[in-house]
């Protein structure tokens, strides 16, 4: 797995959180979303504690298990 850089760790740990949110909404186990989506339950695992980069295909597949529109604004504050 290629490492994150300092940027897209925050972008992906926030996403993850907000797909974490919606999937326990849903009352959705992390391995039925593993399952619906064709991936291992790691994999899903990393995405949702923003250890891995979300291909596009694998977000799309996340959107339309969880019926969420595939655009969730997020905001991150960088100290500077």
């Amino acid at each position: 797995m290629r490492e994150i850089k300092t940027i897209d760790k925050q972008y992906y740990s926030v996403l993850g959180n907000e797909v974490r949110k919606k999937r326990k909404e849903k009352r959705y186990s992390v391995n039925h979303m593993a399952e619906k989506i064709g991936i291992s339950k790691q994999a899903y695992d990393y995405y949702e504690l923003g250890l891995a980069k979300l291909k596009p295909e694998t977000w799309d597949k996340i959107c339309e298990v969880l019926e969420i529109y595939p655009s969730i604004e997020i905001q991150i504050k960088i100290g500077l």
